[in-house]
């Protein structure tokens, strides 16, 4: 039983980015130049800057369907407003359940544009509240070593990010956890910084009304580096997406739908499914939100 727990907890309470909204991963996890949305928390603070008027999602999901196991599942949900001459402000929280453990972020957001009127650079940053909690009646008996300060663990951490727009092109960069918080029970495991940096195209425009946006990322946390390539084209003067993306673990595919319902009144629903290559009749993960912009 020791055995067990202790390699939950060390391979487990590491905040790993599961796949927090279903745009982003969507477009591949192709999107800290983007966030324009109540996702920017979670991958760029900076893109709440973007945000006009408010806007709030919410997502859920189950990984891997067809193992049959309902073991875990996936929660963001997010908010942001704008604040008029003071900035953006926004919040953020995410939840990862797990039969014997559960992760949970409180991310609170702000960001504002750089250099007056212009708007070409915007700078955001978050500060979190993250717990890890442990089912100790299931995982082992009470006299465990392993929990011998307790089942539950919370530190605060901090993000910032940057946009830049250069005509077409915007770029982002956001350093992650930069303070390393130490999430670890018995011992001392600090979490890994994270750094993001990608560029996409904005708003390629074709005839009959479609906008393409494609993108490239490259992330690397500890050891792990990887690049992120997507994009998504909308359609319908905005109303009807399409995405695609993925990297070297996985592929990942995408689609939105919004009905106007007033003049500043939006709901929408969007899906991705993301299939991983190493991983064989999982049925992949599929992800589902719906979001309100007023």
């Amino acid at each position: 039983m020791l055995l067990v727990s202790t390699y939950v907890v060390t391979c487990h309470a590491s905040f790993l980015n599961v796949g927090w909204g279903t745009r982003p991963i969507g477009m591949g996890g192709v999107f800290t130049a983007l966030s324009d949305d109540a996702n920017a928390p979670v991958w760029n603070p900076a893109g709440i800057a973007q945000v006009e008027g408010r806007e709030g999602t919410f997502m859920y999901a189950m990984p891997y369907s067809s193992l049959g196991i309902d073991l875990q599942s996936y929660n963001y949900f997010g908010y942001v407003q704008k604040m008029q001459k003071i900035g953006s402000v926004a919040f953020g929280w995410t939840n990862l359940s797990h039969q014997i453990y559960k992760e949970d972020q409180y991310i609170f957001s702000y960001a504002r544009y750089l250099g007056g009127v212009e708007r070409k650079m915007a700078f955001g940053a978050n500060i979190k509240w993250m717990q890890v909690t442990y089912d100790n009646s299931v995982l082992v008996q009470t006299d465990d070593p392993v929990f011998s300060g307790g089942n539950t663990k919370s530190s605060i951490s901090i993000d910032v990010g940057f946009l830049m727009k250069l005509k077409k092109l915007a770029l982002g960069l956001v350093i992650k956890d930069v303070n390393g918080p130490d999430m670890g029970l018995s011992i001392s495991e600090p979490i890994p910084m994270e750094i993001r940096a990608g560029a996409v195209v904005e708003g390629i425009k074709t005839t009959g009304g479609i906008t393409i946006i494609p993108g490239v990322e490259f992330s690397s946390r500890g050891k792990d580096q990887t690049f992120h390539i997507g994009g998504e084209i909308w359609l319908a003067n905005k109303n009807i997406a399409l995405r695609g993306g993925g990297n070297n673990q996985e592929i990942a595919l995408g689609a939105s739908y919004f009905w106007p319902l007033n003049d500043r009144f939006k709901l929408g629903i969007d899906y991705s499914y993301v299939s991983p290559f190493n991983l064989q009749n999982t049925g992949g993960t599929h992800r589902v939100s719906t979001t309100a912009k007023f």
